[in-house]
């Protein structure tokens, strides 16, 4: 009741269930195999993943794609060759149903209404089959993965019912349980996002449910020692919900009848089972080290859910790339609003002013798409900067963080700048008086109209939240421009690569719009308020 979505295991081969497509979404018909290898990338999709949407009826269902709204099972006749003769054998299609009215989703296929294949989900001990209701037919899932339908009930009928989890600590910056990469026997705690080896297949099992580890291709399973390990035989787990947090207990004894559960604690490195194999300092959060994080579909873009005690949670992590500033969560904001992670980009390239070609010079793709990917997972910048060191042959440069930064306002869904905003700051001023502002060794000309305008809108029509962090942006870009005899890059060279990252569209690469960053960027002290007064030329 907790799960909005569920995996479908095969008894008969130990293959998931899936609608196998080439694209992210479901265009032509395509067979619903059990063939999906589970330790292939199982984090990186949900093709694998489907809706049970409840019909009228006891136990009756259509079975929807996680991938589509629309895209539903449908139960056919299909032509085989068998031998010399012909047979026809039932099969599953998964297709998309474009229409829908009071009866539920159509499609028009010959001038002919057809509709998604209702099921009947039968609970049988701790698996599940399925009867397509209109044929009475079994859903029968032969060895090879095809399925077919069966007048009779075989136990090739049965599928285990299982759900893709993400387990991570109580903590500040969540950090996944995974399978160790060398040993591949111990699930430890030392990732900050999920991959295959971070993802775990929970089973369940009537009074309790067994884990698979994606990874190993095996169980969860105690060693000697009273380590969470991995084993070729499950162990039994049961949950105990605490809020949005959970309480993990795993069976240590070998007998059926008889089960001895023992209660799962965050150790140091590994999850272990009795309080003396915490570290004496860590005594005092022995207790928080019974609380699991569980989160539904975890992905690389962790854009997964809680599992929480009354319904799978409500909100969906903000990633810090592309979500606007104003609706960035208080974790991910500084004073006034300014995302945490424009400081400490700046800390890092002060350090490097006098780099030549700074914020001109491209950085590693890779290494961008990378740190990329670890601040959307909740990382800081600080943390992953020395994460990504760590690793055999890695080094993130002052490039690499300079077109980081630049890739950060211009994924913004909605541009630091508004473009109404935009096409008053790029009006031809009427009065061509110019001024001379001085920044570093460099003059600035710039139209004294264009200036005060600038001025007036960055102080009197942006939002606090924009303005201070464009405030913070172009503060540093004038440090950087003070530089300019050493690293080149002047208010104007600035301009150049900043201008199209603060507004959308085809003003955004103008030349008026150039202009106008220069101006922000050269006479900060006069637009931004520390100065009232530019000389005339």
């Amino acid at each position: 009741q907790k799960v909005p979505w569920v995996l479908l295991r095969s008894t008969v081969n130990d293959k998931i269930v899936h609608g196998f497509q080439k694209t992210m979404s479901i265009g032509e018909p395509t067979f619903v195999r059990a063939s999906y290898e589970v330790d292939s990338q199982i984090s990186d999709s949900t093709n694998e993943c489907w809706v049970l949407e409840w019909a009228d009826g006891h136990r009756q269902c259509r079975i929807r794609s996680l991938l589509s709204e629309k895209g539903y099972w449908r139960m056919v006749k299909t032509r085989k060759k068998k031998s010399k003769k012909q047979k026809f054998l039932h099969d599953v299609l998964l297709e998309e149903y474009p229409d829908a009215d009071d009866e539920g989703p159509y499609m028009e296929i010959e001038d002919r209404i057809v509709r998604p294949s209702v099921f009947y989900v039968a609970i049988l001990h701790t698996n599940i089959a399925l009867q397509h209701i209109k044929s009475k037919l079994w859903l029968d899932i032969q060895p090879t993965g095809v399925i077919t339908g069966s007048e009779k009930y075989e136990d090739s009928c049965l599928l285990d019912l299982g759900i893709k989890v993400g387990l991570s600590s109580k903590h500040k910056h969540r950090r996944y349980y995974l399978n160790t990469q060398l040993i591949k026997k111990y699930i430890t705690q030392d990732a900050r996002w999920v991959r295959r080896r971070q993802t775990f297949i929970f089973i369940f099992r009537g009074t309790h449910l067994i884990v698979y580890a994606a990874g190993d291709s095996k169980y969860w399973k105690l060693d000697k020692k009273f380590r969470l390990a991995t084993s070729e035989q499950p162990a039994k787990v049961q949950l105990k919900n605490n809020g949005v947090f959970w309480d993990i207990f795993i069976d240590t004894s070998d007998d059926e009848e008889k089960p001895s559960y023992i209660q799962l604690l965050q150790g140091p490195d590994k999850i272990i089972c009795t309080a003396s194999q915490i570290r004496p300092e860590d005594m005092a959060l022995s207790l928080e080290r019974s609380k699991f994080e569980l989160s539904l579909l975890p992905s690389a873009k962790n854009k997964d859910l809680n599992l929480s005690q009354s319904q799978v949670n409500v909100e969906e992590q903000k990633e810090l790339f592309g979500t606007p500033i104003e609706e960035l969560p208080p974790n991910l904001c500084g004073e006034n609003g300014v995302p945490l992670f424009l400081d400490d980009a700046i800390a890092f390239i002060s350090d490097h002013l006098n780099s030549e070609g700074l914020f001109r010079i491209s950085g590693s793709a890779d290494r961008i798409k990378e740190l990329r990917m670890m601040l959307n997972s909740g990382l800081s910048l600080v943390e992953a900067i020395p994460e990504m060191n760590s690793r055999e042959g890695v080094h993130i440069t002052v490039d690499d963080i300079s077109g980081l930064l630049k890739h950060y306002f211009r994924d913004l869904l909605y541009p630091l700048f508004p473009p109404d905003l935009v096409e008053i700051l790029c009006q031809e001023p009427s009065d061509k008086t110019t001024v001379k502002s001085m920044c570093g060794t460099e003059s600035v000309v710039a139209y004294r109209e264009t200036q005060l305008n600038v001025k007036s809108v960055v102080n009197r029509k942006l939002s606090k939240i924009r303005r201070a962090t464009l405030d913070t942006l172009c503060g540093f870009l004038y440090e950087v421009a003070c530089n300019c005899e050493v690293n080149k890059m002047t208010p104007h060279n600035l301009a150049l690569v900043f201008a199209p990252n603060l507004a959308h569209g085809k003003p955004a690469v103008s030349h008026a719009w150039k202009e106008v960053v220069s101006v922000m960027i050269g006479c900060y002290p006069f637009v931004f308020g520390t100065i009232i007064n530019t000389p005339f030329m």
